[in-house]
C-alpha cells in the first residue's frame, strides 16, 4: 500500500536521507508505531517474530530498495526479496555481495546464531530459525520459506537486486 500511495516508489530502510519524508518517521518499522509503515500496519507487535520474542525487530528490509527506486524498474518482482527473517534485529537485510566482493560480515548477521561477530560460514551462519530456514516476503507480495544458503546464491545478490 505504501508503494501505491507514493507513485510506486519504495521507502528507504532508514532516514534521515534526502527525501520528502516527514521528519520524525525514521525507520521503516519500529515498536512505537512512529515509522514509515506505522500508518499502514497499526500494530507494533508485527515487528517481532513469534519464534524469537527476545528480538525487538525480527525482520529485515532489503537494503537495495530505496525511495529512488520505482516498482517498474524491478524486472522480476516475484524473485526479489523485500522482507526476510533477521536474527541480528537490525531491520536491514544486507546483500551477499558489496562492490563485487562477498559480504559475509554483514549478510551473515541476518542469519547467525548467535548473532554476534565474527560470522563464520558453517559455524554460526547461515542459520534459519524456522526449521533451518527463513520466511521471505517478496516484492510481488508472496511469502516463501527458504534456506539462507539459497539466498546467499554464491554472493550474486540474485534475490536482492535485478535492475
Amino acid at each position: 500500500m505504501y508503494v501505491q500511495d507514493y507513485d510506486e516508489m519504495f521507502f528507504h530502510r532508514y532516514f534521515p536521507a534526502v527525501s520528502s519524508i516527514t521528519v520524525g518517521r525514521v525507520n521503516w518499522i519500529d515498536n512505537s508505531g512512529n515509522s514509515l509503515l506505522g500508518p499502514y500496519i497499526k500494530n507494533t507487535h508485527i515487528a517481532k517474530c513469534p519464534s524469537d520474542p527476545s528480538l525487538a525487530y525480527g525482520y529485515g528490509y532489503n537494503a537495495e530498495l530505496s525511495y529512488t527506486l520505482s516498482l517498474g524498474k524491478i524486472q522480476s518482482p516475484a524473485d526479489i526479496l523485500m522482507f526476510v527473517d533477521d536474527t541480528w534485529g537490525g531491520r536491514i537485510a544486507y546483500l551477499p555481495s558489496s562492490g563485487g566482493a562477498p559480504n559475509l560480515a554483514n549478510w551473515g548477521a541476518n542469519f547467525a546464531s548467535p548473532a554476534a561477530a565474527p560470522f563464520v560460514w558453517g559455524q554460526n551462519t547461515p542459520y534459519g530459525r524456522h526449521n533451518n530456514g527463513v520466511n521471505v516476503g517478496f516484492v510481488d507480495g508472496h511469502v516463501k520459506w527458504m534456506q539462507p544458503a539459497t539466498l546467499w546464491a554464491d554472493a550474486t545478490n540474485k534475490y536482492y537486486r535485478d535492475w
